[in-house]
């Protein structure tokens, strides 16, 4: 069995390559090599029987056992078998395919901003059609015209898209820990919200697209150094507001 890691990287690769991004070659090359190990790994020791068959086989041949070649490498195909030297094959292929997540960050993250700037287009342009129509209220849509279809058509699909890249900065980022992955926040991947408009339109949490869309937010994707800057922006604007609170709260006490 795969350890998660393995699994969670091979995932980003899979999503990205379903978003038709290309992806860079170390990594294909990362991948190819961590499948080679952990399938070696997964085929150590010997056929069952293997050991008696070639000790068998070296007696009855008038060998000595301990000095007959193929007693030797069922030997040693017998003692690599342990769950150890698989886990540690396992760990070494996950580090492999992780650490060519992180190395072509960039080339990755310029992939997934092409794409985002291509689905924030088709929302914008949508939405001069479409104005606040709900996406889900399709009779309204049918309502407004043969062009309110088509840009239905092409916001739906524009969200599914977001969605899906959504879906893969969060599972770069939680592979890789080199950004921030709290789901809290993962509005901030595709828009620099105001603090007012995070508070006033309840935007923690995942909200669909065309929401930020009708806010007035033109979608524009976040590299883990954007993401964090815009997680500190919100931050630095929560403590504050608290700061200020506890300072009232300070005075009316005083003054009550």
């Amino acid at each position: 069995m795969q350890p998660r890691a393995i699994i969670a990287a091979r995932a980003v690769i899979a999503n990205t390559r379903k978003l038709g991004c290309t992806i860079p070659d170390g990594i294909d090359a990362a991948d190819l090599r961590a499948t080679r190990l952990t399938d070696a790994g997964d085929q150590i020791g010997p056929p069952d029987g293997e050991l008696i068959d070639a000790f068998l086989a070296a007696v009855d041949a008038g060998k000595d056992p301990a000095a007959d070649k193929n007693v030797q490498r069922a030997l040693t195909a017998d003692r690599l078998a342990n769950e150890n030297l698989r886990a540690a094959i396992s760990n070494h292929a996950a580090t492999l395919l992780i650490g060519a997540l992180v190395e072509h960050a960039p080339q990755l993250f310029d992939e997934w901003d092409a794409i985002t700037n291509r689905a924030s287009t088709a929302l914008t342009e949508a939405h001069a059609v479409l104005a606040d129509t709900d996406l889900d209220d399709t009779k309204a849509v049918v309502q407004l015209g043969g062009k309110a279809a088509d840009a239905w058509a092409k916001a739906t699909n524009a969200v599914a898209i977001i969605d899906r890249l959504n879906l893969v900065w969060q599972q770069w980022a939680e592979v890789t820990r080199r950004a921030p992955s709290n789901a809290a926040y993962c509005n901030l991947r595709f828009a620099d919200i105001t603090p007012a408009d995070w508070q006033a339109h309840k935007l923690a949490g995942r909200v669909d697209p065309w929401t930020l869309v009708r806010i007035g937010y033109t979608l524009e994707l976040a590299d883990p150094d954007e993401m964090r800057r815009r997680i500190d922006t919100h931050r630095a604007h929560d403590a504050a507001e608290e700061a200020a609170r506890l300072a009232r709260a300070n005075r009316a006490a005083r003054t009550g």
